[in-house]
């Protein structure tokens, strides 16, 4: 655990620094547990999903890379990269079209 963890343990800003940080040292699996704990505490930055997709794809878990690219794409992130693996890897599907309200009547 880092100091900024014991300093600020309810920051989910700190958790995805640490989770980008255990991600560049190839820690995958430390990497995905910091970037869910930044999720949980409700962080919504693109760059988080983005992330956490490339970290679910590099070991092998396509469906919750795929679901995490849909966030960061629906949420602004303008890099293809993980797009792109997911085609690669035979993993891409376009989300699905989100619900439109119904008229009221």
């Amino acid at each position: 655990m880092t100091r900024a963890e014991i300093f600020a343990p309810e920051d989910s800003m700190v958790k995805l620094i640490s989770g980008l940080y255990y991600l560049k040292q190839g820690q995958k699996k430390s990497a995905i547990e910091r970037l869910e704990e930044a999720d949980r505490l409700g962080s919504t930055n693109p760059n988080l999903y983005y992330n956490l997709g490339l970290a679910y794809l590099e070991v092998g878990e396509k469906e919750k890379a795929l679901e995490n690219a849909h966030k960061a794409y629906a949420a602004g992130f303008p890099l293809p990269g993980l797009m792109n693996r997911l085609k690669r890897a035979g993993a891409w599907r376009d989300a699905p079209p989100k619900p439109t309200p119904k008229a009221a009547q």
